[in-house]
């Protein structure tokens, strides 16, 4: 399927980003996100009608090899196979949509708008014009920021026969819709009637911040658990080590954490991605979803620190005993370390399939049981009503561009020892010189 970006309209004015921190020198981009594919429109400068225009070919989902073989091959595919294709496309991922702003005054990336583009129209005539109103983020989403123009079709071009009815299409995307209402129905019932009984339980707990629905970038309330999925890196991340590593240098865009205030707003993973950037909250979700992708039990966890509200991470081994790791840091914390760790309470740990809040009588880690399984000291929700939970945006990591990161390795050091040498020449200290090992720079 191609994807043609044809240009923004209705923009808001520049002269007010101005006024709100920005600057004439701001540029937008378009992100998007389908299924195991990302792609990120080049820059334009900012304006009420930003010039985005660019293009991407997606590979859209087939059936089985042997099914799509065998209509690749077929002069005329048999009602069977075409009847298999349609319902592959019926139930293909939704397509993620980001506009993204880079302020040239601190070059931080700001998320303007995030929505989800229902793209399945094409299938119906094989080419299809947009014009998709981009809301605003979190409780802004119903003031939009503007309009973007876009253009899909099919390539090649299937044959008649091949192609879904209009009937068809919005039946299916119909029915789609009404299954996850239902579902999303039946969960905040079952989350009213857990909460009840927590409550009765102990009123204190109450006051504990036990956290089970985040407004979303996309304006709805979700259940926490949808916020996190196992997600694998393949190479591009050999193991959890690197993964804290990586997510502690994405970029810390404020100072304090969740807490349960129902004003903030969680933003998805390919937001997080796409901007470089993320609150405490973000920094755990995506730390935990790469921990559950290497396979490791893993959970977020919601409580306090020395400063305040806090988030973390919490991994546990075959026997039990947990580790904190610290998303914002990279650092791991034995969790029977005492005073080891910084943080003071936890009060909910909750991953993509389960979810538990703390009802023993202190929620002071040194006074808690880290043991989930304990009824007595963790209320846990049903994991069938999790599971049936539609997962938000989990984009997956890119390669980087740089292919032969030996050669930038070396041409780095390079570098560096010229720079050291004219330094020490600087100061008259080039006699007897720099004495270089080239065993200690050799890669392990």
């Amino acid at each position: 399927m191609h994807l043609m970006l044809l240009g923004g309209r209705a923009f808001s004015r520049p002269e007010a980003a101005i006024e709100g921190g920005g600057s004439s020198d701001d540029t937008v981009c378009v992100c998007l996100h389908f299924g195991a594919q990302r792609f990120r429109s080049k820059p334009v400068p900012y304006s009420e009608e930003p010039a985005l225009r660019d293009g991407i070919l997606f590979e859209l989902p087939l059936p089985d090899a042997e099914t799509s073989k065998a209509i690749a091959e077929a002069d005329y595919p048999s009602d069977a196979m075409l009847a298999q294709l349609r319902g592959t496309f019926r139930t293909a991922p939704p397509m993620h949509l980001l506009v993204v702003k880079k302020q040239a005054s601190d070059g931080r990336e700001v998320l303007l708008s995030s929505s989800m583009l229902e793209w399945r129209q094409v299938l119906h005539q094989g080419k299809a014009t947009l014009a998709v109103e981009l809301p605003g983020i979190g409780a802004e989403s119903s003031y939009p920021i503007g309009c973007l123009e876009l253009r899909l079709e099919l390539m090649p071009l299937p044959i008649p026969e091949s192609r879904m009815t209009e009937a068809d299409v919005e039946l299916g995307v119909r029915r789609e819709r009404e299954a996850q209402v239902e579902v999303e129905r039946r969960f905040f019932a079952y989350s009213r009637s857990w909460w009840t009984s927590y409550i009765e339980a102990s009123p204190a707990h109450a006051q504990r911040p036990v956290k089970l629905f985040a407004l979303s970038e996309l304006g709805t309330q979700r259940p926490v658990t949808a916020f996190v999925q196992p997600l694998q890196t393949g190479r591009l991340i050999e193991s959890p080590l690197q993964a804290a590593h990586f997510v502690a240098l994405l970029a810390h865009t404020r100072d304090h954490a969740a807490g349960s205030s129902v004003s903030d707003v969680w933003h998805t993973v390919h937001s997080v991605l796409a901007t470089r950037s993320g609150e405490t909250e973000e920094h755990a979700l995506l730390l935990c979803s790469l921990l559950l992708g290497f396979g490791l039990d893993a959970y977020v966890c919601i409580g306090t620190d020395g400063r305040g509200p806090h988030v973390w991470v919490a991994t546990f081994d075959a026997e039990g005993r947990a580790t904190f790791w610290e998303s914002l840091s990279g650092q791991q914390y034995p969790a029977d370390g005492g005073s080891g760790h910084p943080y003071l309470t936890l009060a909910c740990v909750f991953s993509h399939a389960a979810f538990y809040a703390n009802v023993q009588p202190s929620t002071k880690l040194s006074q808690t049981s880290l043991a989930l399984s304990e009824p007595t000291a963790w209320k846990a929700m049903d994991p069938s009503f999790l599971t049936t939970i539609t997962p938000l945006p989990c984009a997956p990591l890119q390669p980087s561009t740089v292919r032969d990161h030996a050669a930038v390795a070396a041409a780095t050091e390079a570098e560096l020892r010229t720079l050291i040498d004219e330094h020490r020449k600087a100061f008259n200290r080039s006699v007897p010189g720099v004495q270089w090992d080239e065993n200690l720079c050799a890669p392990i």
